[in-house]
């Protein structure tokens, strides 16, 4: 503690109004806490956070989640939002990597199937838009589509 505040390492156990437990083990100043990790259990399932954290206790900045069953993000964050470039792979393996902006698809990325085929392209709020190529999992391409016209372009 400094002047009533925390500061240094430190633990902290608390529940939401939604009465979801929160664990939060940080290096704090003034009262901040600055980076560490905390776990979120929600449901009967955990998440785990790790990165720096802004003062309203979120991510922001770098930083990853790990779900318990099987689901991770690692990138970008903005007061716990997905920001800026970052990878999430669900528990069923299929996964984005590229462009985040409020915690949907924005910018260049690429989706990938559980299967492993794929398709890069423009994302806007989490829609596909533009020209986007299709691709199997050895990297051949199958095919162009416009997303806005909904239909193939002819190679």
């Amino acid at each position: 503690m400094l002047d009533g505040n925390r500061h240094g390492y430190g633990i902290v156990y608390t529940t939401d109004t939604s009465g979801n437990a929160w664990l939060y083990e940080c290096q704090w100043e003034k009262g901040i806490p600055i980076e560490g990790r905390y776990i979120w259990i929600r449901r009967n399932s955990w998440f785990k956070f790790e990165g720096t954290l802004s003062h309203t206790y979120r991510l922001h900045g770098q930083g990853s989640v790990h779900g318990q069953d099987g689901y991770s993000y690692q990138g970008g964050y903005k007061e716990g939002e997905y920001h800026g470039q970052g990878k999430v792979i669900w528990s069923d393996g299929s996964s984005y990597e590229g462009g985040w902006q409020d915690h949907k698809y924005h910018g260049q990325g690429r989706e990938t199937d559980k299967q492993g085929e794929y398709h890069e392209g423009e994302w806007k709020e989490r829609k596909a838009i533009g020209v986007h190529r299709y691709y199997n999992r050895e990297g051949q391409l199958l095919k162009i589509y416009d997303e806005d016209k909904k239909k193939e372009i002819k190679q």
